[in-house]
C-alpha cells in the first residue's frame, strides 16, 4: 500500500470522472517512463534480527536520519514519527512489517533504473557498514518473525490489518513478512492499456514461477517455491484476486473501475487524518452513504489498496514477482516488460503468441504457481517453453528502442534472468539444493546486497 496519501479536493460527482481518471493516464510513446519499486529486509548483522522501530542496536529511524544527514534525503513525519523519505524523485518507505521499499522515480531507460538502484543501496551500504546492519534480498523472511504486531504503526496499515483479520487467513504475513518487486510502466490509449494488461496479466503466473525467491519460512522449508504468492493468495479475495476478466478482448477501463468500485474500501483521509469506512465497499463512499462527500483523493487512495498481480493506476504496474537475489535480476526484471511494453511489434508478438492459450490456461496456473517448476506443463508446452519465447520477443523489443543517454545497449539488461531460465531452475529450487534450517542464516548472508 502506498506511503503516501492523495489530497485532491475535487469532488465526485460522475462515474465517468472515474472512467476519465485512467484515460487521462494516456502518454504519448515518447514520453512513456519507467518505475520500480522493490522491498526488502534490514536485519542487525550481530544478532540476525530484522531491525525494529523502537527497539534493538540499530533501528528503523536512525536509518533514515543518517540518510538524511549523509545524503540529503528529506525526511517525512506521521503522527510525529519519521517514516519515509524522498531525494526528491525517489522514495523510500517501510513497509508494515519494517520491510524497507524503494519507489524510484521516472526513467527514460533500464540502464538509468539500474544506476538509481545502486546509488540508494550505496547509500544503505555505507550507513549500514557504520551501524552495523545488512538488507537481504529474500522474498519471505526464513526465520521466525511474529506477525501478530505490526512494527510500523500506521494509522491506515492499522485498519487494514482488521480488514486482513476478519478474512482469517494469511494476510498478516503478507503486511510483516513478504518483500516483492513492481514494475511500473505507461500506456497510450485505452487500446494500448488492454493489450498491455493481457500480456501482463497472461505472463504474471510464469513469471512468479522464474523469481520464485520465498522458499523457505518460519524456520522451515515450505513446499511452496513462492510462499509469498501462497500467501498473497490467503489474503483478501477482493483485493487480491487474479483479474482473469483483463484477459478478455473487451476489456475497457470501466471494467477495471467496476471492479474496483465493489472492493471494499480500508480508509479516506481528511486534512490530514486517517477515517476508518467500516470497510463500505467504495461505491457507498461515491454515494456519499458514509456522510462525507467522495474526492479524487478518496478514490486514488482507494487504488493503492487494490493487490492484483496487475494493478492499473494513471499507469499499470506489474506486481507479480518475488524481490529477487541480486540488483542485477531485479533489473533484468524490468528489462523484460520493458523489451515487451514499450515496442510495438513485440507487445503485439506477445498478443499473438499468447491468445493459443485459453483463459482457463493462465488462471490454472496462477492458481498453481507458489509450487509449479519451470519444467512443469503447460497446455501443450512447458513454462519455461512459454518464457523462451517471451524473451526472445522482449529482446527483440529491446533491440528496437531507441538508446537514450548512456544506456547503449539495454538488452544486456536482460541477461542475467535469461541465463537463470536456461537452467530451468528458479532461485527457490536453487536455494533448496544449498541450504538447510541449519543453515538459513549463510541463506540471508547470500542473499545480502550488503
Amino acid at each position: 500500500m502506498s506511503g503516501i496519501a492523495f489530497d485532491s479536493t475535487e469532488k465526485l460527482t460522475d462515474y465517468q470522472q472515474l472512467v476519465d481518471y485512467f484515460h487521462e493516464g494516456g502518454k504519448e510513446s515518447q514520453d512513456h517512463r519507467i518505475g520500480v519499486e522493490f522491498e526488502a529486509f534490514l536485519y542487525c548483522k550481530k544478532t540476525m534480527r530484522r531491525l525494529q522501530y523502537d527497539d534493538g542496536l540499530v533501528t528503523l529511524p536512525q536509518v533514515l536520519q543518517e540518510l538524511h544527514r549523509r545524503h540529503g534525503w528529506k525526511l517525512i513525519e506521521e503522527n510525529g514519527r519519521v517514516i519515509s523519505a524522498t531525494d526528491g524523485s525517489s522514495f523510500i518507505h517501510f513497509e508494515p512489517g519494517g520491510q524497507i521499499e524503494l519507489s524510484t522515480g521516472a526513467y527514460e531507460n533500464v540502464c538509468d533504473i539500474y544506476q538509481a538502484m545502486l546509488k540508494y543501496t550505496g547509500n544503505l551500504k555505507e550507513i549500514g557498514k557504520d551501524l552495523g546492519f545488512g538488507m537481504t534480498l529474500v522474498g519471505v523472511w526464513p526465520m521466525e518473525f511474529p506477525t501478530n504486531q505490526l512494527i510500523i504503526a500506521r494509522d491506515r496499515y492499522k485498519i487494514l490489518r482488521q480488514r486482513l483479520l476478519q478474512q482469517k487467513g494469511l494476510g498478516p504475513e503478507m503486511m510483516t513478512n513478504s518483500a516483492c518487486i513492481h514494475v511500473n510502466l505507461d500506456y497510450k490509449s485505452e487500446e494500448d492499456m488492454r493489450a498491455k494488461f493481457y500480456v501482463g496479466l497472461a505472463l504474471q503466473p510464469f513469471i512468479t514461477v522464474l523469481c520464485a525467491n520465498s522458499p523457505f519460512h518460519g524456520g522451515e522449508v515450505k513446499s511452496d517455491l513462492c510462499y509469498r504468492q501462497r500467501i498473497w493468495q490467503d489474503t483478501d479475495a477482493a483485493r487480491c484476486d487474479y483479474l482473469s476478466f483483463g484477459l478478455d478482448p473487451d476489456m475497457k477501463f470501466e471494467r477495471y473501475v467496476d471492479y474496483a468500485m465493489a472492493v471494499p474500501s480500508i480508509f479516506m483521509s481528511r486534512e490530514g487524518k486517517v477515517l476508518e469506512t467500516g470497510f463500505a465497499p467504495f461505491q457507498d463512499i461515491f454515494d456519499g452513504k458514509l456522510g462525507l462527500e467522495a474526492t479524487m483523493a478518496d478514490w486514488e487512495n482507494h487504488l493503492t489498496t487494490l493487490f492484483p498481480s496487475v494493478r492499473s493506476k494513471r499507469h499499470l504496474e506489474l506486481r507479480g514477482a518475488d524481490i529477487l537475489p541480486t540488483l542485477e535480476h531485479i533489473a533484468s526484471l524490468t528489462a523484460f516488460w520493458v523489451g515487451l511494453f514499450y515496442d510495438e511489434q513485440s507487445l503485439a508478438g506477445a498478443q499473438e503468441y499468447l491468445r493459443q492459450f485459453s483463459k482457463e490456461n493462465f488462471v490454472d496456473l496462477d492458481h498453481l504457481s507458489p509450487q509449479s517448476k519451470l519444467q512443469d506443463g503447460f497446455a501443450h508446452t512447458t513454462i519455461q517453453e512459454v518464457l523462451q519465447e517471451m524473451f526472445k520477443i522482449a529482446r527483440e523489443g529491446l533491440n528496437r528502442r531507441v538508446p537514450t543517454g548512456d544506456c547503449k545497449n539495454e538488452s544486456k539488461m536482460l541477461d542475467p534472468l535469461a541465463r537463470l531460465l536456461e537452467t530451468g531452475k528458479s532461485p527457490a529450487e536453487h536455494a533448496r539444493e544449498k541450504y538447510t534450517p541449519d543453515s538459513f542464516k549463510d541463506y540471508i548472508l547470500d542473499h545480502s546486497v550488503f
